[in-house]
Formats: C-alpha cells, structure tokens, sequence
C-alpha cells in the first residue's frame, strides 16, 4: 500500500513494512516507493497490510461507534 500523508490510513503504516507513505504531490518519492516493490516483497508487505486492517470491517468499527455514542450517554 502507497497512501499519502493527509490519508487516515497512513497511520495504520508502518514504513516498509505494510506500505509506506508519502506525499501525494510528490512524484519522486511516489515513483521511489513504486520501485522498492518488486512481486516477492509487494506480496508479503500486501499480506502485512491486510492483516493489519483486518479488525477494522464495518461491522467492528460500527460496535466501535455504538460503544462511543454509550459512553457519551453516560456522562
């Protein structure tokens, strides 16, 4: 995964491990990441990427939103 600074996602990166970041005007450092990809790495690193996700489908980050909307409730 390449993702750019202001995307919520970069902070679920880590820098070459599931991905990298970097800005998303900036051509050279895009076409660089691009690069450091080849299929055996871009394969492992996609791997990390999803799992690193995986806790966060809808129905997750909806129990997570009811779990909020509770405890403001309760104040």
């Amino acid at each position: 995964m390449i993702t750019s600074a202001s995307c919520g996602a970069a902070e679920l990166i880590t820098e070459g491990g599931n991905g990298y970041v970097c800005d998303a005007l900036d051509v050279n450092a895009l076409a660089d990441r691009m690069e450091r990809i080849d299929p055996a790495t871009g394969a492992a690193m996609g791997a990390r990427a999803r799992s690193s996700v995986a806790s966060l489908g809808i129905a997750a980050m909806a129990q997570q939103l009811v779990a909020l909307y509770r405890s403001l409730l309760d104040r």
